[in-house]
């Protein structure tokens, strides 16, 4: 079996092969979490309780389908050593614009 890209917590691979919109900046938001999250090789439910908030709390927000408060934001930022925020907003924003334009990030 194949384990590369798969955290061992779990039964299926992480995988981010659905496409994620970068229209709005919750969908931003969601977008960078779910690279930075599959760069690191784990799952939703490894990152959400890191990071103190629940699997499906944390998919909506990947999703963009949820807010969240600015503690959780920064506590997933800080995770991923993305702090400061501008760091991680401009790694986001980039991020985006690449999706939007076709291009592999």
């Amino acid at each position: 079996m194949d384990t590369e890209g798969h955290d061992e917590f779990v039964a299926k691979p992480v995988g981010a092969d659905n496409t994620r919109r970068s229209g709005t900046p919750r969908e931003i938001f969601g977008l960078a979490i779910t690279q930075l999250r599959v760069n690191k090789g784990q799952s939703q439910a490894t990152v959400a309780g890191r990071v103190g908030c629940e699997e499906f709390h944390l998919r909506n927000i990947e999703q963009g389908k949820e807010n969240l408060t600015f503690d959780l934001m920064y506590a997933i930022i800080d995770y991923f050593g993305m702090l400061p925020m501008t760091r991680f907003w401009m790694f986001a924003e980039s991020l985006a614009e690449n999706t939007s334009h076709g291009s592999s990030a």
